[in-house]
């Protein structure tokens, strides 16, 4: 696997490696955001 991030204030390309701890929460925070619903449903007003 390669992970390759787009850095904000240049534009450059930086590769990561996937073995580090911040490239592992990374892709497991960007996996539970893709599984949560779009529409915020998740979140409801108790009333």
């Amino acid at each position: 696997m390669e992970l390759v991030a787009t850095l904000k204030g240049s534009g450059e390309l930086k590769c990561l490696n996937p073995k580090s701890r911040f490239a592992r929460n990374f892709i497991k925070n960007a996996q539970r955001q893709k599984r949560s619903p779009a529409n915020g449903s998740r979140w409801r007003n108790a009333s």
